[in-house]
């Protein structure tokens, strides 16, 4: 889209008046529907305060090129983008800091621990999750980013 789309669009929901007030605590993420790069052909939904639901959430934000998003400009980080690189140590130490204040972002995250390793041609990613959500254990998520694909490998608790 064009700058000037853009700036209309955003004129134009500045000056709509909200009808209701806006959603708080539960309420504020309702259903989703479950998917990570598309939707379930029975369009299945998915609890946002279930493990399945944060993970996929996160999982998003992992493979979601930053800047892609019209109304979130400063979402995601795509490790895909960092697949057949030549790596550093140093550079994985900065991806596993970058992937920490992106997850982090999410509000039902209280604290996130990624490690990246990098074994030609897939790029690792493991990051240990402490939900914010009163109840819900801590879990880890196991991915692997080869041929620009991200596979999620294994979802533990």
């Amino acid at each position: 889209m064009s700058d000037g789309v853009l700036e209309f669009i955003a004129a134009e929901t500045a000056a709509l008046t909200r009808l209701v007030p806006v959603p708080t605590g539960e309420l504020g993420y309702g259903r989703d529907l479950s998917c990570v790069t598309d939707i379930t052909e029975t369009l299945e939904e998915v609890d946002p305060f279930s493990v399945q639901g944060l993970g996929e959430a996160l999982l998003r934000r992992l493979i979601t090129p930053r800047g892609s998003l019209p109304d979130d400009a400063d979402y995601g980080i795509d490790i895909r983008g960092y697949c057949n690189r030549a790596l550093t140590r140093q550079d994985l130490l900065a991806l596993e800091g970058e992937i920490r204040a992106e997850l982090a972002k999410d509000d039902r995250v209280a604290q996130v621990q990624p490690t990246v390793t990098w074994a030609s041609p897939s790029l690792n990613v493991k990051v240990m999750v402490e939900p914010a959500i009163p109840g819900m254990r801590p879990f880890a998520l196991t991915l692997a980013a080869e041929n620009g694909a991200v596979l999620l490998a294994e979802v533990s608790r």
